[in-house]
């Protein structure tokens, strides 16, 4: 999983357990048992707009949450990228390796500051 997935992931999950229970409770999950409901939920939440709507409108902040999460990383790697261009060539020069190779350089900033 990248770094962006298990922040996305950490903030999603809570809501979406208390949303599939919500959603247990008014019977909106057709199933036998909680496995049933839950594979249920998992096949239909993206397919019937009213499901995800419904969980965006029950949480309003969370969708900010998110966009500002993914915000952030979109600056951070856009602010590295242009760092990296300026200064390869030092970074070359006094370490002997191409930095512009490194695959996975993410996630080492501080994300009060747009994610640097």
């Amino acid at each position: 999983m990248l770094d962006l997935e298990k922040r996305l992931y950490q903030v999603l999950r809570p809501s979406l357990i208390v949303y599939i229970n919500k959603l247990r409770v008014e019977k909106a999950l057709i199933g036998m048992d909680i496995n049933e409901e839950y594979k249920y939920f998992t096949r239909n939440f993206f397919h019937f707009k009213k499901i995800h709507v419904n969980f965006f409108k029950m949480l309003p902040l969370l969708n900010e949450k998110i966009f500002t999460i993914i915000e952030n990383e979109i600056n951070y790697l856009m602010w590295l990228q242009g760092a990296l261009k300026k200064d390869q060539k030092e970074i070359h020069k006094m370490s002997g390796f191409n930095i512009m190779h490194l695959e996975k350089v993410i996630n080492l900033g501080d994300y009060h500051n747009n994610g640097k």
